[in-house]
């Protein structure tokens, strides 16, 4: 109550919560903010089960690359409580209400944590960069790409006129500005192409020895986040995954020196993590793929200058059925199973 309290009533000085005396209520969630401090929403589970979804695309973090070949100059932009510019119809507005020790508040602007908030969002901030070809918008973060520093100033100056056009600030503290290296949506950007954090990389190879099911689960959701730059990932995480068997939550796994070894050699595998150029247009692209007795992979690649770079790996436990398949019939298939970015690329 001691952290929540204070932001609640900035939110009602701002006219951005509302007292409210209607019937609905969510409990209070609080969320950790990327940076510091706790970030007060809803737990709108129950809300969002009778909530009618929003089919509106969110963007693939990975289709910012497909734009960025001879870009060397970048920016990444922060919007200010971005969700508060799309407003709540007055009459839904009691459904957002959020119960708390001192009172029950509504939101006249889309809350975090609802259903399609999203969805709300990246379809208006799609409208406000209509016909803007040097920047991509996931949700309230953008990035800005430019050829050259004069290119990267007018971009801006574009760019900023049309969020001030739309009421839209920026976070200035958490923006960064025309440089050759950016930190975007936790990968880092450059003229070469993207790479994955190190700091990302350090926690996981500092990943104590897991004794249940929550810290296998986590373990996993941490290199899910690298999994885009390891080459074979499936390969090394299907025993691991074999282990979450039948288990959930605080249950302890069955702890033996051959998991062992197969959660060292996860860590291990960290240091093949690569570099992932840019598309460059018009060059050849080539799938290569492969499978095995319980896993198939593919590493797309372009070839320059008679060089192959890497552009995306994939990799994918087998079901129960397909292991049942020959390998070339598996293989066959990664194509067709591998995530959109590739099949956009290949116009599969």
């Amino acid at each position: 109550m001691r952290i929540a309290k204070p932001e609640f009533e900035a939110m009602l000085r701002e006219g951005i919560a509302h007292h409210s005396d209607g019937p609905w209520a969510s409990p209070l969630h609080l969320l950790l903010k990327k940076t510091e401090g706790w970030q007060p929403c809803g737990d709108y589970h129950a809300l969002n089960a009778r909530t009618i979804p929003d089919r509106y695309p969110v963007h693939n973090i990975h289709y910012f690359a497909h734009r960025i070949y001879s870009c060397h100059g970048f920016s990444v932009l922060d919007l200010v409580k971005a969700y508060t510019h799309i407003p709540v119809y007055p009459h839904d507005a009691p459904k957002t209400a959020i119960i708390t020790p001192f009172g029950l508040f509504d939101f006249p602007f889309m809350s975090f944590g609802l259903r399609n908030d999203g969805q709300a969002f990246q379809s208006f901030i799609d409208e406000v960069v209509h016909g803007i070809d040097f920047c991509f918008v996931y949700l309230d973060d953008i990035l800005v790409f430019s050829r050259n520093a004069d290119e990267h100033h007018a971009h801006l100056r574009l760019l900023y006129q049309r969020l001030d056009d739309h009421g839209l600030l920026l976070n200035v503290p958490k923006s960064t500005l025309g440089i050759s290296i950016v930190i975007f949506l936790g990968h880092e950007v450059s003229s070469e192409g993207t790479r994955h954090l190190p700091q990302r990389i350090t926690n996981l190879e500092n990943y104590p020895q897991p004794t249940t099911a929550k810290d296998v689960h986590r373990f996993l959701g941490m290199q899910n986040v690298c999994r885009p730059f390891l080459p074979h990932a499936a390969d090394y995480l299907t025993p691991l995954h074999d282990a979450l068997a039948g288990l959930r939550g605080n249950q302890p796994i069955t702890r033996t020196p051959a998991l062992t070894q197969v959660f060292e050699d996860c860590k291990a595998a960290l240091c093949t993590a690569t570099l992932l150029c840019h598309p460059v247009p018009d060059t050849p692209l080539g799938l290569f793929t492969d499978a095995s007795n319980f896993a198939i992979g593919a590493t797309l690649m372009q070839r320059v200058d008679n060089t192959w770079h890497h552009l995306a790996f994939f990799s994918k436990k087998l079901s129960a059925r397909n292991t049942a398949s020959s390998a070339a019939s598996t293989t066959n298939e990664t194509p067709s199973s591998s995530p959109p970015y590739y099949r956009d690329l290949l116009s599969i």
